[in-house]
Formats: structure tokens, sequence, C-alpha cells
């Protein structure tokens, strides 16, 4: 009965397929076998491909954090590819960002993200507010944010992400009670920080798969989100991974802490 009770479920079988395009990823970089490499490129097709028939957007956080992942650990394992990808890539950013082409396409993905934000709004429940109050009426169309209300509506919903709900925003027992676990949640975001450092000291390859993956969840969540409920539950997509990073980074601190060094 237990096993009949959570078969209809996506998130167990998406976290172990996440898990397996992890361990994909490491085997692919560290195998010395071309043939083995070759075969692990086509289980990471297969796993992203399941992955996005299991969630809408799966493939992409797949992509952003495989790939991405994958691409600052080559360039950070090179110092001087590094120091020039930190000069070029803020010119190669801002060259792109004035192409007309370009910001009519992000125009187009922020009104798509806020429709998705404005559809939480509606459901019941406690919800949060990402965009500027004139857009929230109803005679407004989304069409008409401009750029810096969408800067706006996405610093908001990186905060909302990390802080919702408000400790002092509760309005129902129900939430009085996940009060204990918002307060853990709040300690995990302050050591990921520490984690991530040491991680990246010990396994860059590692650490840069998992942060890109956490932030790929994260990012996808924090953009479409307005439901409290689903944001909580949507926060677990990134959490096996940020978990980690809180565990190795309690570890440091408390290591730092006893040594007194925190060099």
């Amino acid at each position: 009965m237990f096993a009949w009770s959570i078969s209809a479920l996506k998130e167990p079988l998406y976290f172990l397929l996440a898990a397996a395009s992890v361990w994909l990823i490491e085997w692919v970089w560290r195998t010395p076998r071309l043939g083995s490499r070759a075969f692990g490129v086509v289980a990471l097709a297969c796993v992203g491909v399941a992955l996005q028939s299991i969630r809408d957007g799966g493939l992409v956080m797949f992509a952003a954090g495989i790939g991405g992942g994958s691409a600052v650990a080559a360039v950070l394992r090179r110092p001087r590819l590094a120091l020039a990808f930190a000069v070029v890539a803020p010119a190669m950013m801002v060259a792109a960002l004035i192409q007309p082409a370009l910001q009519v396409r992000l125009s187009k993905s922020t009104q798509a993200l806020a429709q998705v934000h404005m559809g939480h709004i509606t459901t019941a429940g406690y919800t949060y507010k990402l965009l500027d109050s004139r857009l929230y009426e109803g005679m407004v169309p989304l069409q008409s944010i401009t750029v810096p209300e969408q800067m706006r509506f996405a610093i908001r919903a990186v905060v909302a992400y990390v802080a919702q709900p408000l400790p002092w925003t509760i309005q129902s027992r129900a939430a009085l009670a996940y009060l204990p676990e918002q307060v853990v949640w709040y300690v995990i975001v302050l050591l990921i920080p520490f984690g991530i450092v040491a991680g990246a000291r010990r396994d860059l390859l590692l650490t840069a798969v998992l942060a890109a993956s956490a932030a790929a969840a994260a990012v996808m969540v924090a953009l479409t989100g307005g439901n409290i409920g689903t944001l909580v539950r949507h926060r677990g997509l990134a959490l096996p991974y940020l978990v980690w990073f809180a565990g190795l980074g309690a570890a440091k601190v408390i290591h730092q802490a006893k040594t007194r060094s925190w060099l």
C-alpha cells in the first residue's frame, strides 16, 4: 500500500534520474576510454529526454546543470582561461543584450514567466507577488512590462525563493507548523557558500555540476512561483543538491571554529 501510495508522484523518479545524470557526467569526464565516454554521452541524452517527460522544463534544468557545470569546471581549471573569460564575458554579454532581436526574445520569455506567476497568484492558498502593482490590475496587459519592471521581477523572484514564507506573515496554524522547517532552510542557505568553497577545493567538477544543477532548478521555480505551498514543494527540486553543500559548509565552519583559522 505504501508503494502504491507514492507510485504517481514525480519526485522519486525525477531525483533518481537527476542523481544518475550527475554520476554519468562524472564518469564521462574521468573515464579514459573513448568508447565508454561515447556510451556515457548517449546515456546522458536519454536521461535528459526522460527528465523532460517527467517534468516540464526538466530538459532545460538538466542541460543547464550538466552542461553549465561542466563548462564552469573546464574554465576554472585553467587560470589563464578563467581570467580571460572574466574579462571578456561581461563585454560579450553587453554586446548581446543590445541586439534588438535578443531583447525581443528575452522580453517574450519574461512575459511568459510572468504569466505563469500570475496563474499561481489566482490559485487557492497563500500567495506572494513579484511584479509591480500596476501589472496586477485586470486591464493592464503583461505585454506592457518594461525592462526595469522585468529586472525588478527577476530580483524579487530570487529574494522570494529564499525568504518565503516570511515568518512574520504567517496567517494559519498549518503555516506556523512549517516554521521550524523554514528556519532550517535559512540555516542551509547561510551554510551553502562555505560548502561550495570547500567542495571546489576537493572536487571542482562535482561541485560545479551540483551548484549549476541547483541554480537551474532554483531559477526555474523562482521565476514562475507565486503560491507559497507550491514554492515550498518545488524548492525541494534544488534541496538534494544544496543539502550537501550545507553539510560540508557546517563541517568546515565547525572545524574552523575549533582551530580558529578562517583562511
